[in-house]
């Protein structure tokens, strides 16, 4: 290090010779760890070791230093422009703050493979880091004092903008104080990170792109089309059913044993718990879990005085709602007491009428309720105090009712569900603190519980069931009638098609049956800025995966711009009838572009291919193996993603990555080989 500083500080030269001796001593007998950082559980504490990676150990001070180069995700829950930037740079990116040059940095899993914990993802790149390192140096590769050098001294935030003199101070307080590690540790990871992408060079240095390939894909990505819809929906299609009371009948007398099957499963529809529909003011806080885990006191105390604040901005929330509540209703005067009248025999005593559940619920909703807060003073308080970014807009409200069990589940909790079930509609709770922080919550309504026998919903099952089996024919009747319509006049927009139809059927086109036609704008066949196998063909514009209606709409001649069949999407879910409005060839002025793109795509993928089966045989040999502190330290992390509300890997519509120290996971589970591109027609 000092060889390569003194080539780069001309009149300070002696000073930083002393002064790198300091920091080397420094930094070897007195290490400091970070603080914690955001969206983790923490640095881990030094002295555990975590993983062996070809006979290097991964110990808590390497993993520090990989942790705090890597960007901390946002919180799982937050959606706004901020948290979305942040998402992506996350899911994009490996150590960026080790500065990787542009021409490595998309040299990166697909984002879809990349665990959402941070002690995961920081894992699964330091074992890349040095199991490609590894193979760097048994292949004779090695990193000059001169390039890491010209490397470190690439940053200039390291010198003095005036003066263009190193900082020494800037540099040690960054690997003292954000790395926590010496100097040479600090050099000795940097090293490994650019022979990792100098065996990269070598690794992809082969890969090119043939006429052929670029042909395919200049024509995949550069010729366009623009499509007319009309989309003949299943569901929408089913109340055009005729019902007629005698063919229901004979239907059901048919059909008992399914309907009992749709009442079975579906008795949730039928029977429900008491349920309410509240509105939420929130002021987020550090979770309880990852308070109570700190070992460090002094960051324990900040971050317990970080819940207080929190807890008083709730409080004064609550002040001012109290101050706007509604004065309780006065007590009706005592009626006169009337003469006592002859009491009517008993056969014509009076009797009642029995109140449903929902009667009563409307009964108590329109009576006067002390202590009720307007739905206008707690937008209000929303507005100006709220951190629940899912629903600030909509005035706190919640519109999904909730039974006492969906209630105590998150964001809220069982506190929130005891608080809740007890207000009468308008009432609103205390403070209550959660794990994420706290609420103050406001009944809008509850609704009773519902018990509906098969006996008694039958019927509307067995109407229901009857549409849905009819709705097929009627579908594709409709479906067949919007195309022999288009093709009467291929020139007439697909609309004209739609609105005969509609006066067929004495339908219109603002009613849910009514049918109308929509265009695409112009798409290729694979979606903009998509080079290489693993884009997607075959997406159409407000429709998702629909290939054989990408196929046919590329492959259709001149002159007769009505596809000529009526196309499936979604299993059948969706008829429809397509017509080109609108066709684009593809450019020659941009051969070199897509010529770049599609070599920058085929070398990652060929890396990204060397990469998994080089992890996968050193995985299969033991040369990468993690320790039970490992696995603790990552439960601990699972278990804080969970209470912060996110969906772990596995979840319904979430990919499958690997998670390690979930479900005994060993090593991280190498990316599935790329598919082939479909043919262009």
């Amino acid at each position: 290090m000092l060889d390569i500083l003194r080539s780069n500080t001309r009149s300070f030269i002696i000073y930083l010779l002393f002064s790198i001796i300091i920091i080397v001593f420094v930094f070897t007998f007195n290490t400091i760890t970070p603080g914690e950082a955001c969206g983790s559980s923490g640095p881990a504490t030094l002295g555990a070791d975590f993983a062996q990676v070809e006979g290097t150990t991964v110990d808590a001070s390497l993993f520090n230093m990989a942790d705090a180069v890597t960007i901390d995700p946002p919180s799982p829950t937050a959606n706004d422009f901020k948290a979305l930037q942040r998402r992506y740079a996350y899911y994009s990116t490996r150590f960026p703050q080790l500065g990787v040059p542009m021409a490595f940095a998309d040299f990166t899993p697909d984002p879809q493979r990349i665990s959402p914990v941070k002690a995961d993802k920081v894992m699964y790149d330091l074992i890349e880091t040095l199991l490609v390192a590894g193979e760097a140096r048994r292949a004779g590769l090695s990193v000059s004092d001169d390039e890491l050098s010209e490397r470190l001294l690439a940053d200039d935030g390291w010198f003095d903008p005036k003066t263009g003199e190193f900082l020494r101070d800037r540099y040690e307080s960054f690997v003292r104080y954000q790395l926590g590690t010496s100097p040479t540790r600090f050099e000795s990871f940097l090293r490994d990170e650019m022979l990792r992408e100098k065996l990269i060079s070598v690794v992809v240095a082969g890969v090119g792109v043939s006429d052929a390939e670029l042909a395919f894909h200049r024509k995949a990505s550069g010729e366009k089309v623009d499509l007319e819809l009309v989309v003949v929906d299943a569901a929408a299609t089913a109340p055009l059913v005729q019902v007629e009371p005698e063919a229901l009948a004979a239907w059901l007398a048919k059909n008992q044993d399914a309907v009992s099957r749709y009442y079975d499963e579906h008795s949730s529809d039928y029977n429900k718990e008491e349920r309410v529909v509240v509105r939420g003011l929130q002021v987020k806080a550090t979770n309880r879990a990852i308070v109570e885990r700190e070992t460090d006191e002094t960051k324990k105390a900040e971050l317990q005085k970080e819940r207080e604040d929190a807890r008083a901005k709730a409080e004064a929330a609550l002040t001012e709602l109290k101050a706007a509540e509604a004065p309780a209703a006065p007590e009706a005067p005592a009626a006169a007491e009337a003469p006592a009248a002859e009491e009517p025999a008993a056969e014509e005593a009076a009797v009642p009428p029995a109140e449903d559940g929902a009667e009563r619920v409307a009964k108590a909703e329109a009576a006067p309720v002390e202590g009720a807060v307007t739905t206008e003073a707690f937008e209000a308080a929303v507005t100006a105090h709220s951190d629940h970014a899912a629903t600030k807009e909509a005035g706190g409200l919640f519109p999904e009712p909730r039974t006492r069990a969906e209630m105590g589940r998150w964001p809220f909790g069982s506190e929130a569900a005891d608080a809740v079930f007890a207000l009468q509609p308008g009432q609103v709770t205390g403070v209550i603190e959660v794990d994420s922080g706290f609420w103050v919550l406001r009944l809008e309504r509850r609704l009773p519980a519902e018990s509906r026998g098969l006996a008694d919903a039958r019927m509307e099952i067995a109407e229901k069931l009857y549409r849905q089996e009819k709705a097929a024919e009627t579908q594709k009747a409709i479906a067949d009638e919007v195309l022999a319509a288009a093709k009467k006049d291929p020139t007439q927009a697909l609309e004209e098609a739609a609105q005969a139809v509609n006066q067929a059927h004495g339908l219109s086109e603002e009613s849910t049956e009514g049918l109308s036609a929509r265009a695409t704008g112009l798409f290729s066949r694979l979606p903009s800025g998509a080079i290489g196998a693993a884009a997607e063909f075959g997406q159409v514009p407000g429709l998702g995966a629909a290939e054989e209606l990408a196929r046919a709409a590329f492959a259709a001649k001149e002159g007769q711009p009505v596809l000529d069949r009526v196309f499936s999407v979604e299993d059948g879910k969706k008829l429809v009838v397509a017509r080109v409005a609108g066709h684009e060839e593809a450019s020659d002025e941009d051969a070199d572009d897509v010529r770049g793109q599609l070599l920058r795509e085929k070398q990652k993928l060929f890396y990204r291919g060397w990469y998994d089966d080089l992890l996968r045989q050193a995985t299969e040999e033991g040369d990468v193996e993690f320790t039970e502190a490992w696995r603790d330290r990552v439960k601990q992390d699972l278990d804080a993603f969970r209470e912060s509300g996110g969906v772990l890997p596995g979840a319904e519509g979430v990919p499958a990555v690997p998670v390690e120290g979930a479900e005994g996971a060993a090593a991280p589970a190498p990316e599935a080989p790329a598919a082939a591109p479909a043919a262009a027609e």
